[in-house]
Protein backbone atom coordinates (compact mmCIF):
# COMPACT_ATOMS: atom_id res chain seq x y z
CA UNK A 1 0.00 0.00 0.00
CA UNK A 2 1.08 3.76 -0.71
CA UNK A 3 2.77 5.32 2.47
CA UNK A 4 0.35 8.25 1.83
CA UNK A 5 -2.66 6.69 0.93
CA UNK A 6 -6.20 7.49 2.04
CA UNK A 7 -9.98 7.02 1.39
CA UNK A 8 -10.64 8.01 -1.80
CA UNK A 9 -12.76 11.27 -3.00
CA UNK A 10 -15.41 12.23 -5.51
CA UNK A 11 -13.93 13.25 -8.82
CA UNK A 12 -14.58 17.10 -9.79
CA UNK A 13 -16.40 17.33 -12.73
CA UNK A 14 -15.62 18.83 -15.97
CA UNK A 15 -11.53 19.16 -17.04
CA UNK A 16 -9.09 19.99 -15.48
CA UNK A 17 -8.57 23.10 -17.46
CA UNK A 18 -12.44 24.45 -18.52
CA UNK A 19 -12.90 26.07 -21.66
CA UNK A 20 -12.43 30.15 -21.07
CA UNK A 21 -16.54 31.49 -20.49
CA UNK A 22 -17.93 34.28 -22.14
CA UNK A 23 -18.20 37.57 -20.37
CA UNK A 24 -20.68 40.13 -20.59
CA UNK A 25 -19.87 43.15 -23.14
CA UNK A 26 -21.58 45.96 -21.35
CA UNK A 27 -19.94 47.71 -18.36
CA UNK A 28 -22.66 46.76 -15.91
CA UNK A 29 -21.83 42.73 -16.72
CA UNK A 30 -18.46 43.16 -16.77
CA UNK A 31 -18.35 44.74 -12.77
CA UNK A 32 -20.70 41.67 -12.36
CA UNK A 33 -18.57 39.37 -13.65
CA UNK A 34 -15.39 40.85 -11.53
CA UNK A 35 -17.54 40.83 -7.87
CA UNK A 36 -18.77 37.27 -8.91
CA UNK A 37 -14.74 36.31 -10.18
CA UNK A 38 -13.92 38.01 -6.52
CA UNK A 39 -16.48 36.08 -4.32
CA UNK A 40 -15.45 32.99 -6.08
CA UNK A 41 -12.29 33.35 -5.37
CA UNK A 42 -12.57 33.67 -1.80
CA UNK A 43 -14.43 30.40 -2.19
CA UNK A 44 -12.01 28.87 -3.26
CA UNK A 45 -9.83 29.41 -0.31
CA UNK A 46 -12.28 29.45 2.24
CA UNK A 47 -12.81 25.62 0.99
CA UNK A 48 -8.95 25.12 1.06
CA UNK A 49 -8.47 26.08 4.37
CA UNK A 50 -11.55 24.15 5.84
CA UNK A 51 -10.34 21.01 3.90
CA UNK A 52 -12.86 20.72 1.84
CA UNK A 53 -11.34 18.96 -1.55
CA UNK A 54 -14.30 18.90 -3.59
CA UNK A 55 -15.92 21.80 -3.13
CA UNK A 56 -12.38 23.93 -3.96
CA UNK A 57 -11.94 22.00 -6.76
CA UNK A 58 -15.30 22.23 -8.31
CA UNK A 59 -14.58 25.90 -7.67
CA UNK A 60 -11.40 26.62 -8.84
CA UNK A 61 -12.40 24.75 -12.31
CA UNK A 62 -15.24 27.46 -12.60
CA UNK A 63 -12.84 30.33 -11.87
CA UNK A 64 -10.59 28.82 -14.55
CA UNK A 65 -13.51 29.00 -16.97
CA UNK A 66 -12.93 32.84 -15.88
CA UNK A 67 -9.09 32.70 -16.89
CA UNK A 68 -7.86 29.66 -18.02
CA UNK A 69 -4.18 30.69 -17.97
CA UNK A 70 -4.50 31.74 -14.25
CA UNK A 71 -1.73 29.98 -12.67
CA UNK A 72 -2.82 30.24 -9.11
CA UNK A 73 -5.68 28.92 -9.53
CA UNK A 74 -4.40 25.78 -11.80
CA UNK A 75 -2.17 25.08 -8.44
CA UNK A 76 -5.59 25.81 -6.24
CA UNK A 77 -6.81 22.87 -8.29
CA UNK A 78 -4.24 21.01 -8.27
CA UNK A 79 -4.23 20.94 -4.83
CA UNK A 80 -7.76 19.39 -4.33
CA UNK A 81 -6.98 17.13 -7.24
CA UNK A 82 -4.09 15.83 -5.50
CA UNK A 83 -6.34 15.07 -2.26
CA UNK A 84 -9.17 13.56 -3.54
CA UNK A 85 -6.65 10.88 -5.44
CA UNK A 86 -7.50 12.29 -9.16
CA UNK A 87 -3.77 12.25 -10.14
CA UNK A 88 -4.28 11.42 -14.18
CA UNK A 89 -6.54 15.26 -13.79
CA UNK A 90 -3.89 16.34 -11.32
CA UNK A 91 -0.75 15.03 -13.56
CA UNK A 92 -2.84 17.25 -16.76
CA UNK A 93 -3.19 20.25 -14.62
CA UNK A 94 0.42 19.87 -13.45
CA UNK A 95 1.66 20.00 -17.25
CA UNK A 96 -0.90 23.32 -18.25
CA UNK A 97 1.14 25.17 -15.11
CA UNK A 98 4.14 24.31 -16.29
CA UNK A 99 2.72 25.28 -19.86
CA UNK A 100 2.57 28.74 -18.46
CA UNK A 101 5.63 28.70 -16.16
CA UNK A 102 8.10 26.55 -17.08
CA UNK A 103 10.00 27.39 -13.79
CA UNK A 104 7.04 26.36 -11.21
CA UNK A 105 8.34 24.34 -8.40
CA UNK A 106 4.57 23.88 -7.33
CA UNK A 107 3.92 22.97 -10.66
CA UNK A 108 6.97 20.44 -10.96
CA UNK A 109 6.04 18.96 -7.19
CA UNK A 110 2.38 18.46 -8.45
CA UNK A 111 3.81 16.60 -11.14
CA UNK A 112 6.35 14.47 -9.30
CA UNK A 113 3.34 14.00 -6.97
CA UNK A 114 1.04 12.52 -9.81
CA UNK A 115 3.80 10.30 -11.44
CA UNK A 116 4.65 8.84 -8.23
CA UNK A 117 0.76 7.66 -7.65
CA UNK A 118 0.26 6.81 -11.41
CA UNK A 119 3.83 4.47 -10.14
CA UNK A 120 6.26 6.09 -12.88
CA UNK A 121 8.97 6.32 -9.83
CA UNK A 122 11.86 7.24 -12.33
CA UNK A 123 10.11 10.37 -13.40
CA UNK A 124 8.38 11.50 -10.56
CA UNK A 125 12.07 11.05 -8.73
CA UNK A 126 13.49 14.08 -11.46
CA UNK A 127 10.66 15.68 -11.37
CA UNK A 128 10.56 16.07 -7.89
CA UNK A 129 14.46 16.76 -7.35
CA UNK A 130 13.75 19.62 -9.98
CA UNK A 131 11.40 21.25 -7.49
CA UNK A 132 13.37 21.22 -4.50
CA UNK A 133 16.24 22.49 -7.12
CA UNK A 134 14.30 25.72 -7.46
CA UNK A 135 12.60 25.75 -3.86
CA UNK A 136 14.60 24.06 -0.91
CA UNK A 137 11.62 25.05 1.44
CA UNK A 138 8.84 23.66 -0.95
CA UNK A 139 6.77 21.36 1.51
CA UNK A 140 4.39 18.93 -1.19
CA UNK A 141 8.37 18.33 -2.25
CA UNK A 142 9.53 16.90 0.73
CA UNK A 143 6.57 14.76 1.21
CA UNK A 144 6.89 13.37 -2.18
CA UNK A 145 10.53 12.72 -1.84
CA UNK A 146 9.86 10.86 1.94
CA UNK A 147 7.23 9.17 -0.17
CA UNK A 148 9.05 7.96 -2.76
CA UNK A 149 12.15 6.84 -0.40
CA UNK A 150 9.75 4.68 1.11
CA UNK A 151 8.90 2.93 -1.86
CA UNK A 152 12.14 2.26 -2.96
CA UNK A 153 12.76 1.06 0.52
CA UNK A 154 15.48 4.04 1.29
CA UNK A 155 14.31 4.08 4.84
CA UNK A 156 17.06 6.48 6.67
CA UNK A 157 16.56 8.79 3.53
CA UNK A 158 13.06 8.42 4.02
CA UNK A 159 12.51 9.34 7.93
CA UNK A 160 15.12 12.40 7.51
CA UNK A 161 12.87 13.52 4.29
CA UNK A 162 9.51 12.84 6.51
CA UNK A 163 10.96 14.89 9.35
CA UNK A 164 11.56 18.14 7.02
CA UNK A 165 8.43 17.52 5.62
CA UNK A 166 6.33 17.58 9.14
CA UNK A 167 8.53 20.73 9.82
CA UNK A 168 7.85 22.02 6.93
CA UNK A 169 4.05 21.69 6.57
CA UNK A 170 3.39 20.32 10.25
CA UNK A 171 -0.86 20.23 9.37
CA UNK A 172 -0.07 17.76 6.54
CA UNK A 173 -1.23 14.35 7.74
CA UNK A 174 0.57 12.55 4.51
CA UNK A 175 3.60 14.00 6.32
CA UNK A 176 3.67 12.40 9.25
CA UNK A 177 2.42 8.92 8.05
CA UNK A 178 5.45 8.74 6.17
CA UNK A 179 7.42 9.50 9.34
CA UNK A 180 5.50 6.65 11.03
CA UNK A 181 6.29 4.20 8.34
CA UNK A 182 9.42 4.94 7.90
CA UNK A 183 9.63 4.57 12.05
CA UNK A 184 8.04 0.91 11.64
CA UNK A 185 10.81 0.00 9.14
CA UNK A 186 13.17 0.10 12.23
CA UNK A 187 11.28 -1.37 14.32
CA UNK A 188 10.22 1.41 16.36
CA UNK A 189 6.52 0.40 16.91
CA UNK A 190 5.60 2.92 19.69
CA UNK A 191 7.23 6.04 18.03
CA UNK A 192 5.36 5.11 15.11
CA UNK A 193 2.17 4.89 16.61
CA UNK A 194 2.86 8.17 17.96
CA UNK A 195 3.29 9.42 14.04
CA UNK A 196 0.00 7.96 12.83
CA UNK A 197 -1.85 9.62 15.47
CA UNK A 198 -0.49 12.90 15.07
CA UNK A 199 -1.92 12.30 10.94
CA UNK A 200 -4.74 11.25 12.92
CA UNK A 201 -5.42 14.42 14.77
CA UNK A 202 -5.08 16.38 11.55
CA UNK A 203 -7.38 13.78 9.72
CA UNK A 204 -9.95 11.76 11.52
CA UNK A 205 -10.48 9.60 8.57
CA UNK A 206 -7.16 9.33 7.11
CA UNK A 207 -7.67 5.51 5.76
CA UNK A 208 -3.36 4.49 5.69
CA UNK A 209 -3.19 6.12 9.27
CA UNK A 210 -5.98 3.88 10.64
CA UNK A 211 -4.64 0.55 9.00
CA UNK A 212 -1.47 1.16 10.12
CA UNK A 213 -2.15 2.05 13.63
CA UNK A 214 -4.71 -1.01 13.98
CA UNK A 215 -2.02 -3.27 12.37
CA UNK A 216 0.48 -2.19 15.24
CA UNK A 217 -1.72 -2.84 17.70
CA UNK A 218 -2.59 -6.55 17.22
CA UNK A 219 0.84 -6.61 17.00
CA UNK A 220 1.15 -5.37 20.22
CA UNK A 221 -1.11 -7.74 21.26
CA UNK A 222 -3.08 -4.76 22.35
CA UNK A 223 -6.77 -5.77 20.75
CA UNK A 224 -8.67 -3.62 23.37
CA UNK A 225 -7.32 -0.71 21.58
CA UNK A 226 -7.79 -1.51 18.02
CA UNK A 227 -11.49 -1.67 18.41
CA UNK A 228 -11.84 2.32 18.68
CA UNK A 229 -9.91 2.36 15.41
CA UNK A 230 -11.88 -0.32 13.45
CA UNK A 231 -14.88 1.86 14.22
Amino acid sequence: MDPDEKSKGTEVQGSATPVLKEKGTSQEQSTASEESFDQLWQRATEHLQARRWLQAGETFSTLLAYHEKDEEALLGLAQALDRIDRYESLYETAQHILEYNASSAQGLAFKARALQKLERLSEATIANDQALLLDTHLPLAWVNRSGLQLLQQKFPEALRSAQRATELVPDDERAWANRGVALLNFGHLLEAIAMFDKALEIDPNHLFSLQMKGEILCKLGRMRDVVPVIR
